[in-house]
């Protein structure tokens, strides 16, 4: 919901990341990216289901992201 970039702007006081990271989980400095991380569950992922809403859209092909910047591995 806050977009690709949580992991840096939550440490950033002010930031809509910040904030809202605040108000969900305390502070950043007691509750960091690494607990974030650790919360994160996949049980409800299906892969099928998106692959059909790419396909039916028009899509050609489909390219995954295995890592992005914030070194998470998706």
């Amino acid at each position: 919901m806050y977009g690709d970039w949580y992991a840096r702007h939550m440490y950033m006081e002010g930031s809509d990341q910040y904030r809202f990271h605040l108000r969900t989980y305390g502070l950043p400095s007691q509750f960091g990216y690494r607990d974030v991380c650790a919360l994160w569950k996949a049980e409800r992922f299906g892969p099928d289901g998106l692959i059909r809403i790419y396909r039916e859209s028009g899509a050609r092909y489909f390219v995954a992201l295995a890592v992005h910047h914030d070194n998470f591995d998706c």
